[in-house]
């Protein structure tokens, strides 16, 4: 009876710890910091450019059905290998009573549920077209299921977790490897565009960073995992360009308070011009031409609505 509690009461200590991670990977977006525009900018031009290119990219592609349904067997294939050797590490921990076998295939467990949890949400939400649906254009809100790929973030979120777990140049190898290969063969087996592998592997990759550090048992080893904000901010790593003496004259320093308020402030009035152009890029090279019709707007006016 006493065993039977004990299994009842973790059971629902890791129903709860599930929902709190959903609830911080949702909320996310409420803590970017305007700093964080420095690798956010360019992540949305690169994915604004996919869209872009993802028709084109996608006509060029064999069309053969055995070319097709060999790379979809790679696909397939590299993603299983990856699960099930992350279901392997944690049997093998279990059966050897190693801690950090089994915390390495429970937390690659974890992202990867959590990742797919997050990526059908947007899936069904967003009902991309695939490249063999429609007109091959990859219009969105016409009942597809093509954005984000689930494949390249299961894969990309198991990667990460292993990656750190085991942070040698011989598993990065590997793990990256074999993730790259999984979101490559989806698009050559005519499954997704490549904004779907790449925006779906992001997704999956920060899901594991955030499942990873919140979870992660560091004296069992691994690596510390930063994000991309602060591996661009250079937070923790001490630099010669952010050292320099404390000893400032008071005036001096009231100028350069000033100073560097109105540069912050040209800066976020450029940053939010920019972030709303990628977006507006985006939104219009994504959507069909028929979802456009009536209701195209020019930059213009996106520009004074800001």
């Amino acid at each position: 009876m006493t065993v039977q509690k004990e299994k009842g009461k973790e059971s629902k200590s890791l129903v709860m710890r599930f929902a709190e991670d959903q609830r911080r990977l949702w909320t996310s977006p409420e803590r970017i910091r305007f700093s964080d525009a420095e690798w956010l900018v360019p992540a949305g031009g690169f994915a604004a450019a996919l869209f872009v290119t993802d028709r084109d990219a996608s006509l060029h592609l064999s069309r053969d059905s055995k070319t097709i349904h060999r790379y979809n067997t790679i696909s397939n294939a590299g993603a299983g290998a990856l699960m099930g050797g992350a279901g392997g590490l944690w049997l093998l921990g279990h059966v050897r009573h190693d801690r950090h076998s089994s915390e390495s295939g429970f937390l690659a467990g974890e992202a990867v549920l959590n990742s797919l949890v997050m990526v059908e949400g947007l899936k069904y939400s967003l009902g991309r077209e695939r490249p063999f649906q429609g007109n091959g254009n990859g219009a969105f809100f016409q009942g597809g299921t093509s954005f984000p790929s689930e494949h390249a973030a299961a894969a990309w979120a198991v990667a990460g977790v292993l990656a750190h777990e085991y942070p040698g140049p011989l598993t990065k190898v590997l793990a990256y490897g074999l993730a790259g290969a999984v979101s490559y063969s989806r698009v050559r087996g005519r499954q997704h565009f490549p904004s779907d592998v790449s925006i779906g592997g992001m997704m999956g990759n920060l899901v594991a960073q955030e499942i990873y550090t919140r979870h992660h048992d560091t004296e069992l080893g691994g690596a510390a995992w930063r994000s991309i904000g602060e591996i661009v901010r250079g937070d923790g790593v001490p630099s010669p360009s952010r050292s320099g003496s404390p000893f400032v004259p008071q005036d001096s320093a009231r100028g350069h308070d000033s100073s560097a308020r109105d540069l912050w402030r040209k800066r976020r009035t450029a940053w939010r011009r920019d972030l709303w152009m990628l977006l507006w890029r985006a939104v219009r090279c994504g959507c069909s031409n028929r979802n456009l019709q009536g209701r195209r707007k020019s930059w213009a006016e996106v520009r004074i609505a800001i």
